[in-house]
Parts: structure tokens; C-alpha cells; sequence
């Protein structure tokens, strides 16, 4: 990575937990040398930079941290710190041959580490390496938004869909009990219908059966009445005798009246050879 790469618009917030001065003032010259416009706050035990994180951790971007530290080492605050959510990365310095002490870290959940080697070559390598680990946490950190957004996101529209679910389940639940009203009425309709046809039918039956019956007989009596008067009548009233015979015609024509009204009423071979037979017969006439 080169230089003009590693230089940010603003300058980085280092909090150094160093206990050494040599050490302290070989870190700040190395990111003089290498251009990297920084500000660095150095603590020489460990309580003091946790009371300064705690306190106002939005004051750093970066921890470093030495593991060799009087009273509390580095790895015991990266410990404290992260036990608090602190949200400053955090880098450990280690010596060589403490590998072992940088994997527990990593598994702790620091960020990186950078070994101390004797010939402090470690020190080129700081400009490069700390903006890049702060870069890299910066990224997570999006990440990590960006995931608790979509999951927000997924969330709600969960909640949404499960609202309309429910919502189109009670939809369904009264457009089912309305089809149910509506299927008993058009039942009861058909049921009403069936009982109007039925009335209708057998008054029908009731009128034709009065008609042939009552009516019919009537008639019948009173043709024979008049015919029996014509009888009586003398030879010579031959006024009286055309009389009688106009008024049994028209008794007459009143009985196939009363006839063909009662068969359309109530055809007779309806109920004696039922309806297929009578609709055949009808077809034929």
C-alpha cells in the first residue's frame, strides 16, 4: 500500500497505551515519516486509557496497546474493554515469540495485533497498517448497519405480509359467511318457490275440479231441464220450441267452455299418466 493511500481527510485518533517513551516517541515519528496526519494520545497504564475510553469513546478512532504494561496488561484491558462493548478497535502490540498471546487476543476479539521485533522494523510498518485496520473495522461496521437495516427491513415486511395475511384470512372468513347468507337464502327461495308452484298447482287442481265437477253438473242438469221443456211444449209454440233450442246450445257451448277451461287448468292425464305423457300428448296436438 502506498503512502497517498494510507491518508485520510481527517487526521486518525490514536489512543497509545505505552508505557516505554522510547517506544512512545519512535510511534509518533513513524507516522511522521510517513505522512499519515494522525493524532495520538498516549497513556502509560492501562487504567488510565480505560478511564479515558469509558469516559468519551467517540475521543479515538484506534487503540494500540501494548501487552507489556505495569499493573494490568494490554491484554487484560483489551478484555475490560470489549466485556463493555467499547466501540474503538482495538490493536495489540506484542512481543516476538508471543504469537500464541496474539491468537488468544484475535480469539478474543481484537482486531489485529503487530509484533514488536527487535530491530523495530514494526514501526515502517505502522502507517500502512493501522489506518488499514481502522479502514477494515469502519467496513464491519457498515456491514453490520447495512445487515441490521435489511434485517429491520425483513422485519417489518414480515410484519406487514403477516398483517395482510391476517387481514385477507378475515376477508375470506366474511366473504364465506356471506356466501353461506346467501346460498340458505337462495335455498329458502328455491324452497318458497317450490311451495308457491305448489299452492298455485293444487288451487289450479282445485278450480279445474270445480269447474268439471260442480259447474259441469250444473250444467248437465239444466240441459236436461231445458230439453225437458222443450218436450213439454206444445207442437203449435213453435217461437218457444226455437227458444229452447238456442238456450240449450248456449248451455251447450258453456259446458265445452267450463271443459277446455278445466283441462287447461288441470289437464286430467296429469295426474293419471303424469307429466311426460301430457307433454307428449300437448306436442302431438
Amino acid at each position: 500500500m502506498s503512502t497517498s493511500q494510507t491518508k485520510t481527510v481527517s487526521p486518525i485518533k490514536i489512543v497509545l497505551v505505552e508505557d516505554e517513551e522510547h517506544d512512545q516517541v519512535a510511534f509518533h515519528r513513524a507516522f511522521e515519516r510517513g505522512r499519515v496526519d494522525c493524532r495520538v494520545i498516549t497513556c502509560e497504564r492501562a487504567k488510565d486509557a480505560f478511564d479515558k475510553i469509558h469516559r468519551d469513546p467517540s475521543a479515538f478512532d484506534i487503540a494500540v496497546v501494548d501487552h507489556g504494561l505495569p499493573g494490568m496488561s494490554g491484554l487484560a484491558l483489551c478484555e475490560a474493554l470489549i466485556a463493555e462493548k467499547s466501540p474503538v478497535p482495538l490493536v495489540i502490540l506484542t512481543g516476538q515469540g508471543s504469537e500464541q498471546l496474539a491468537v488468544e487476543a484475535l480469539k478474543m476479539g481484537v482486531d489485529d495485533y503487530i509484533v514488536k521485533d527487535s530491530h523495530g522494523h514494526y514501526l515502517d510498518l505502522l502507517p500502512i497498517v493501522i489506518p488499514s485496520i481502522l479502514q477494515n473495522h469502519r467496513d464491519r461496521l457498515a456491514r453490520k448497519e447495512a445487515e441490521r437495516a435489511l434485517q429491520t427491513a425483513y422485519d417489518e415486511l414480515e410484519a406487514r405480509v403477516e398483517a395482510r395475511t391476517m387481514e385477507l384470512a378475515e376477508k375470506t372468513r366474511q366473504l364465506s359467511l356471506e356466501l353461506d347468507k346467501r346460498m340458505q337464502a337462495e335455498r329458502e327461495v328455491r324452497h318458497l318457490s317450490r311451495q308457491l308452484i305448489k299452492a298455485t298447482e293444487e288451487e289450479r287442481k282445485r278450480l279445474a275440479r270445480d269447474l268439471h265437477d260442480e259447474f259441469g253438473q250444473a250444467l248437465t242438469a239444466l240441459h236436461f231441464s231445458m230439453e225437458s221443456l222443450q218436450r213439454s211444449l206444445p207442437g203449435e209454440l213453435t217461437v218457444h220450441h226455437k227458444k229452447c233450442q238456442e238456450l240449450i246450445g248456449l248451455v251447450e257451448a258453456l259446458g265445452d267452455s267450463a271443459r277446455r277451461i278445466s283441462a287447461e287448468l288441470r289437464p286430467d292425464m296429469l295426474d293419471h299418466l303424469g307429466l311426460i305423457p301430457t307433454l307428449e300428448s300437448y306436442v302431438q296436438d
